[in-house]
C-alpha cells in the first residue's frame, strides 16, 4: 500500500494496514507540512519498514 499525501493520510494508512501482519506500507510526500517523512531519518537501512519516498 501506497499512501500519496501528508501525515494526515499517513496517518490513516498506518492504521488501517495495523489489521494486517505482513502489509508493506510506503509514503510519497506530498503534503502541506510532512512533519513526520522530514522528520524520519533517510539513511537508516530500513529491513522492516515504514519506508518513504520523497522528492
Amino acid at each position: 500500500m501506497i499512501a500519496v499525501g501528508g501525515d494526515g493520510t499517513l496517518h490513516e494508512l498506518v492504521n488501517g494496514a495495523a489489521e494486517f501482519p505482513h502489509a508493506i506500507i510506503g509514503s510519497l510526500a506530498a503534503g502541506s507540512g510532512n512533519d513526520y517523512v522530514r522528520g524520519s531519518s533517510e539513511n537508516q537501512e530500513c529491513t522492516g519498514g515504514p519506508f518513504f519516498i520523497s522528492g
